[in-house]
Protein backbone atom coordinates (compact mmCIF):
# COMPACT_ATOMS: atom_id res chain seq x y z
CA UNK A 1 0.00 0.00 0.00
CA UNK A 2 1.08 4.03 -1.68
CA UNK A 3 0.68 6.74 0.06
CA UNK A 4 0.77 9.53 -2.26
CA UNK A 5 -0.87 13.19 -2.86
CA UNK A 6 -3.45 13.29 -5.46
CA UNK A 7 -3.38 15.94 -8.48
CA UNK A 8 -6.44 17.29 -9.93
CA UNK A 9 -5.55 14.47 -12.68
CA UNK A 10 -5.60 11.92 -9.81
CA UNK A 11 -8.75 13.26 -8.65
CA UNK A 12 -10.52 12.85 -12.64
CA UNK A 13 -9.18 9.26 -12.55
CA UNK A 14 -10.10 8.11 -8.78
CA UNK A 15 -13.44 9.99 -9.19
CA UNK A 16 -15.75 6.93 -9.17
CA UNK A 17 -14.32 5.89 -6.04
CA UNK A 18 -13.74 8.99 -4.65
CA UNK A 19 -17.42 9.53 -4.96
CA UNK A 20 -17.96 5.91 -3.33
CA UNK A 21 -16.09 6.86 -0.48
CA UNK A 22 -18.09 9.91 0.36
CA UNK A 23 -21.13 8.65 -0.14
CA UNK A 24 -20.04 5.78 2.36
CA UNK A 25 -18.95 8.21 5.40
CA UNK A 26 -21.85 10.60 4.61
CA UNK A 27 -24.25 7.29 5.34
CA UNK A 28 -22.40 6.53 8.50
CA UNK A 29 -21.48 9.94 9.64
CA UNK A 30 -25.61 10.66 8.99
CA UNK A 31 -27.56 7.69 8.55
CA UNK A 32 -30.91 9.24 9.20
CA UNK A 33 -30.10 12.12 6.96
CA UNK A 34 -31.46 11.79 3.23
CA UNK A 35 -28.40 13.03 1.13
CA UNK A 36 -29.05 13.91 -2.63
CA UNK A 37 -27.06 12.06 -5.18
CA UNK A 38 -25.23 15.33 -6.69
CA UNK A 39 -23.84 16.09 -3.34
CA UNK A 40 -20.86 13.84 -4.00
CA UNK A 41 -20.31 14.93 -7.48
CA UNK A 42 -20.47 18.79 -5.74
CA UNK A 43 -18.04 17.73 -3.34
CA UNK A 44 -15.30 16.52 -6.02
CA UNK A 45 -15.93 19.44 -8.06
CA UNK A 46 -15.74 21.99 -4.80
CA UNK A 47 -12.15 19.66 -3.63
CA UNK A 48 -10.65 20.09 -7.80
CA UNK A 49 -11.41 23.83 -7.89
CA UNK A 50 -9.96 24.15 -4.35
CA UNK A 51 -6.46 22.36 -5.10
CA UNK A 52 -6.19 24.60 -8.26
CA UNK A 53 -5.99 26.91 -5.66
CA UNK A 54 -3.79 25.56 -3.24
CA UNK A 55 -6.47 25.74 -0.71
CA UNK A 56 -6.76 21.94 -0.66
CA UNK A 57 -4.80 19.02 -0.50
CA UNK A 58 -5.14 15.49 -0.90
CA UNK A 59 -3.05 12.23 0.15
CA UNK A 60 -4.83 8.89 -1.13
CA UNK A 61 -3.81 5.17 -0.07
CA UNK A 62 -3.64 3.32 -3.29
CA UNK A 63 -3.21 -0.58 -3.47
CA UNK A 64 -2.11 -1.53 -7.22
CA UNK A 65 -4.34 0.96 -9.07
CA UNK A 66 -7.25 1.54 -6.48
CA UNK A 67 -7.70 4.06 -4.59
CA UNK A 68 -8.43 2.49 -0.84
CA UNK A 69 -8.12 5.70 1.10
CA UNK A 70 -7.98 9.62 1.18
CA UNK A 71 -7.81 12.59 3.25
CA UNK A 72 -8.33 15.95 2.38
CA UNK A 73 -6.90 18.47 4.42
CA UNK A 74 -6.67 22.26 4.43
CA UNK A 75 -4.42 25.17 6.22
CA UNK A 76 -6.47 28.29 8.41
CA UNK A 77 -4.97 31.25 10.87
CA UNK A 78 -6.61 31.23 14.06
CA UNK A 79 -6.72 32.88 16.69
CA UNK A 80 -3.81 30.31 18.41
CA UNK A 81 -2.07 29.91 14.91
CA UNK A 82 -2.02 28.12 12.35
CA UNK A 83 -4.09 24.89 12.16
CA UNK A 84 -4.23 22.07 9.56
CA UNK A 85 -8.59 21.27 9.21
CA UNK A 86 -8.99 17.42 8.10
CA UNK A 87 -12.24 18.39 5.99
CA UNK A 88 -12.49 14.11 4.69
CA UNK A 89 -10.77 11.10 5.73
CA UNK A 90 -12.33 7.76 4.45
CA UNK A 91 -11.06 4.04 4.37
CA UNK A 92 -12.91 2.16 2.12
CA UNK A 93 -14.93 -0.22 4.43
CA UNK A 94 -13.48 -3.49 2.85
CA UNK A 95 -9.84 -2.08 3.74
CA UNK A 96 -10.49 -1.08 7.24
CA UNK A 97 -8.27 -2.75 9.86
CA UNK A 98 -5.14 -2.55 8.30
CA UNK A 99 -3.57 0.81 9.31
CA UNK A 100 -4.73 2.69 6.50
CA UNK A 101 -6.15 5.12 8.25
CA UNK A 102 -3.29 5.75 10.46
CA UNK A 103 -0.88 6.46 7.60
CA UNK A 104 -3.25 9.19 6.00
CA UNK A 105 -2.86 10.64 9.70
CA UNK A 106 0.72 10.00 9.97
CA UNK A 107 1.25 12.01 6.78
CA UNK A 108 -0.99 14.82 7.38
CA UNK A 109 1.03 14.95 10.70
CA UNK A 110 4.49 14.93 8.64
CA UNK A 111 2.97 17.74 6.50
CA UNK A 112 2.66 19.70 9.07
CA UNK A 113 5.35 19.73 10.93
CA UNK A 114 7.18 20.34 7.35
CA UNK A 115 5.30 23.63 7.37
CA UNK A 116 5.94 24.16 10.89
CA UNK A 117 2.12 23.91 12.42
CA UNK A 118 1.58 22.66 15.74
CA UNK A 119 -2.09 21.79 15.62
CA UNK A 120 -4.40 19.46 13.61
CA UNK A 121 -8.02 19.43 14.12
CA UNK A 122 -11.12 17.60 12.61
CA UNK A 123 -14.91 17.29 13.60
CA UNK A 124 -16.57 13.60 13.91
CA UNK A 125 -19.69 12.72 14.24
CA UNK A 126 -20.21 11.62 18.08
CA UNK A 127 -22.27 8.54 16.86
CA UNK A 128 -19.29 7.29 14.47
CA UNK A 129 -18.06 5.40 17.60
CA UNK A 130 -15.19 3.68 15.51
CA UNK A 131 -13.96 7.03 13.96
CA UNK A 132 -13.80 8.55 17.23
CA UNK A 133 -11.70 5.48 18.86
CA UNK A 134 -9.57 5.64 15.53
CA UNK A 135 -9.17 9.92 16.42
CA UNK A 136 -8.51 9.45 20.29
CA UNK A 137 -5.60 6.40 20.10
CA UNK A 138 -3.65 9.17 17.57
CA UNK A 139 -3.59 11.65 20.22
CA UNK A 140 -6.71 13.66 19.22
CA UNK A 141 -8.96 15.09 22.00
CA UNK A 142 -12.00 16.89 22.28
CA UNK A 143 -11.58 20.79 23.26
CA UNK A 144 -15.31 21.72 22.14
CA UNK A 145 -18.51 20.53 21.54
CA UNK A 146 -20.32 21.67 18.33
CA UNK A 147 -23.97 21.57 19.32
CA UNK A 148 -27.22 21.44 17.20
CA UNK A 149 -31.14 22.41 17.61
CA UNK A 150 -33.26 21.00 14.88
CA UNK A 151 -36.42 22.66 14.54
CA UNK A 152 -39.40 21.71 13.07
Amino acid sequence: MEIFRLSTDDVDKHRVELELMLRQVYSESFPDTEIYDGLYSERIEALKAYMSEDRAIVYGAREGSHLVGFIWIFESDGFDGKTIHINYIVVQSGSRGYGIGRRLLDEVENHAERRGIRQIELLVTCSNERAVGVFKRQGFGVERFMMKKRIS
